[in-house]
């Protein structure tokens, strides 16, 4: 997977080589006080002020004053030439160069500067009554300048008033403090406001000295917050503590480098006496690893005044982890208004996967007026700017008939979550179906933990270890190994029957007990990896007799004393299933835990009926062929299975065409129709058999037919995965999905 870049820095590469022209490699303290002092003079010129003053003020010892302003006037003529404020424009431009490492422990973290638009316009100005805004985690200012910007109109007189009065930044970072200082500076020239300002701006931990700061900024509340907090959990890994100390690794690869000394010991423990510290002072964070982002927005919860106002950029998790419920019905709870808007990285805001998701969360602080309602948001984004989508609200009481823990589906319409509120209702979910057959999960092998159980090569005693990207719908073998570590290991895939070519081999002797007991029968086994936009969400297959599962791949086991292969079979027919995957896909994020599974509907097929004995027939048909895609043949047992399926959840042909539109990355390797740019045949072939096995009249039937046939004289075959239609043309590609 090629690396994803952010936008921000491809905006700014301009303006951001007259900083990197001055870097001195060998001395990077002085490199950074370059950068600093040419941003603070650009600042003056914007702003109006004198820098010499600034500098005094600040108490800043000029390196070399006229190089340094004539490359801050280079420096504002080529911010004149882009789109967005100059303030904004020195925000983004004073981020300090920090590794990974460094950011987690310093907790200074950045934000793109649409986001920062687009928080700041949640805001509503006539909310704030004279009361300051605070950000507690402020980096290099960008959020509180987009902020000032927001509530002034951009009028430079009201920023000027405002600035000097209600904006308080917070940081652990004294650099980003500084970043934060000039940014902010830029938008007057009024030496008493500036004073006042750097009065307001200090290098703390917020969320450990939330106490003093309230009671010297706000002691009745702050009128906002607004934060991109930290997005971290507090551990230390060995991986990273060995990225800190310069040794390149990929995760996955052999630990070939040792860590000597008591340095590593020293930080694993640092980082444990601060997590008690939190956990004892924030009580709704949960869990045993405490994310830092769950933190600070019990942070902004407590600071915020009783009708304060909440802007914050957080993780998808919050509204998905079974570790955020509490924390999650709180802000619920505290609130008269919230809105969620859910983000695709597809803009790149962030150097990481287009896939990834987060959210913009607004909150007004205030009893909520009879049944609470969360407005849903979906919005675009494009190079300049993030405009409000598709929205749907939520009515309280309905979210909570349907997800009791307040965890809130993804739908994007009306229809979608009247349908997922059709199917909530209908039916429980798959643990308590499941709670009727004795159904167990268990990680059978970790794969970071028994990594010393791990052979490369066969021998009598040795069983195969099943790895996520092995595994795919019906298939526990889709995969096979061919060569290399980690996220560089190359596979090949199966479209044959064939044994298990796994990477690794366990000896079997060396197995816990409970382990050797599972391993004697069949199971169903599924890859927890997965992403709301792939091409399938949901991957689940048998796992056979003396083959045992990395912790990757889950797997599920039935206690009650029917037919081995029975219930494995209902559950791999309904998970595998478009209505399944439709509905994990609302509540998903990038894995499939066990919380996250067992709380999706799940119908209640009875064990003993003809439906059940005809899923175990036609499952069985599909997994005994290895890898179950690339035949026509398979098809027609495919959309059998959907048709039975569709209807044991008491489902239309119109909540099926709604569901279809879900999955756009199907069939990226078939041929289109002619005249068209994409192939669409396992939606056609699907909708058209499920029409014709439940008996359903509709006027599309024709020409689902037409296309089907054409779409099939074309070469192309519906259910079969993109990967594989591309490995039979390469030979092989490199894994990068991670899935361990």
């Amino acid at each position: 997977m090629a690396r994803v870049v952010a936008y921000q820095p491809v905006t700014m590469r301009h303006a951001q080589a007259f900083l990197q022209n001055i870097s001195d490699p060998g001395h990077r303290g002085r490199s950074q006080e370059i950068k600093l002092q040419i941003l603070e003079a650009a600042a003056a010129r914007i702003g109006g002020f004198d820098i010499k003053w600034y500098w005094e003020h600040q108490s800043v010892r000029p390196l070399n004053g006229k190089l340094v302003d004539k490359i801050a006037e280079n420096l504002v003529s080529e911010i004149g030439r882009t789109n967005f404020h100059p303030a904004i424009c020195l925000a983004a431009l004073a981020t300090p160069n920090l590794a990974k490492s460094e950011r987690r422990m310093s907790g200074s973290y950045f934000t793109d500067f649409r986001l920062a638009q687009y928080l700041a316009s949640k805001l509503d100005p006539t909310l704030l009554r004279r009361r300051s805004i605070i950000d507690p985690a402020c980096g290099s200012g960008i959020l509180l300048v987009a902020s000032v910007l927001h509530f002034a109109a951009y009028d430079r007189k009201k920023a000027s008033h405002f600035l000097g009065s209600s904006v308080v930044g917070i940081d652990k970072n004294p650099l980003a403090v500084r970043a934060a200082a000039l940014s902010l500076s830029a938008l007057t020239s009024d030496k008493r406001t500036i004073t006042s300002l750097l009065n307001n701006l200090e290098v703390a931990d917020s969320i450990i000295a939330v106490d003093a700061l309230k009671s010297k900024f706000a002691p009745s509340g702050f009128g906002a917050v607004i934060t991109n907090p930290p997005w971290e959990k507090i551990k230390i890994t060995r991986h990273e503590y060995l990225a800190a100390n310069g040794i390149a690794r990929h995760y996955g690869d052999d630990y070939s480098h040792s860590i000597d000394g008591d340095d590593f010991v020293q930080e694993v423990d640092r980082a444990k006496k601060y997590s008690r510290t939190l956990s004892l002072k924030y009580k709704l964070t949960g869990g045993k690893e405490i994310d830092l982002y769950s933190v600070f927005l019990e942070l902004c919860l407590d600071i915020a005044a009783s009708d304060g106002q909440i802007s914050i950029l957080v993780p998808a998790g919050l509204i998905r982890s079974q570790s955020t419920e509490r924390l999650r019905t709180h802000f619920f709870e505290s609130c008269s208004v919230s809105k969620i808007s859910i983000f695709e990285n597809r803009a790149r805001f962030f150097d990481i996967d287009t896939r990834f998701k987060f959210l913009t969360v607004y909150g007004q602080k205030g009893q909520p007026r009879n049944s609470h309602s969360v407005i849903l948001a979906h919005p675009r984004a494009n190079e300049t700017s993030i405009t409000d989508g598709d929205r749907v609200v939520l009515p309280g009481r309905s979210l909570r008939r349907v997800r009791r823990d307040l965890s809130v589906p993804e739908v994007r319409n009306r229809a979608e979550w009247q349908l997922f509120q059709k199917i909530a209702q209908r039916h429980p979910s798959l643990l308590e179906w499941g709670k009727a057959f004795g159904m167990s999960f268990m990680r059978e092998i970790d794969m970071t933990k028994d990594r010393h159980l791990f052979n490369r090569k066969s021998f009598r005693q040795s069983i195969p270890l099943v790895e996520g990207r092995m595994v795919h719908q019906y298939s526990s073998t889709a995969k096979s190994y061919l060569s290399g570590t980690g996220r560089r290991a190359k596979w090949i895939s199966q479209n044959k029957p064939s044994t298990p070519r796994p990477q690794f081999w366990i000896e079997r002797g060396k197995l816990p007990h409970s382990v050797l007991n599972r391993i004697r029968h069949v199971r169903a086994g599924f890859c927890d990896i997965t992403g709301q936009t792939n091409e399938r969400s949901m991957l689940a297959a048998f796992i056979p007799k003396n083959a045992v599962c990395g912790n990757k791949v889950p797997t599920i086991a039935f206690s009650m004393d029917v037919d081995d292969l029975v219930l494995p079979s209902v559950f791999l027919s309904i998970v595998n299933s478009f209505v399944f995957d439709w509905l994990l896909r609302r509540i998903c994020t990038t894995t499939v835990n066990y919380f996250i599974l067992q709380s999706v509907p799940f119908p209640q097929i009875d064990i003993h009926s003809p439906l059940a004995a005809r899923l175990t027939q036609l499952v069985q048909r599909l997994s005994s062929r290895s890898a179950p895609f690339g035949r026509w043949e398979d098809a027609e047992i495919r959309t059998e299975i959907e048709a039975l399926i569709l209807r044991a959840y008491n489902l239309t042909m119109n909540d099926l065409e709604l569901m279809m539109k879900d999955f756009p990355l199907l069939d990226r390797g078939e041929c289109p129709i002619r005249g068209e740019l994409r192939s669409t045949i396992t939606r056609d072939f699907t909708l058209l058999k499920c029409a014709n096995h439940l008996g359903h009249q509709t006027r599309q039937f024709n020409v689902w037919t037409k296309r089907v046939d054409e779409a099939k004289a074309q070469g192309a075959v519906p259910y079969r995965p993109s990967h594989l239609v591309k490995d039979e043309s390469d030979h092989f590609y490199t894994e990068s999905a991670g899935r361990n």
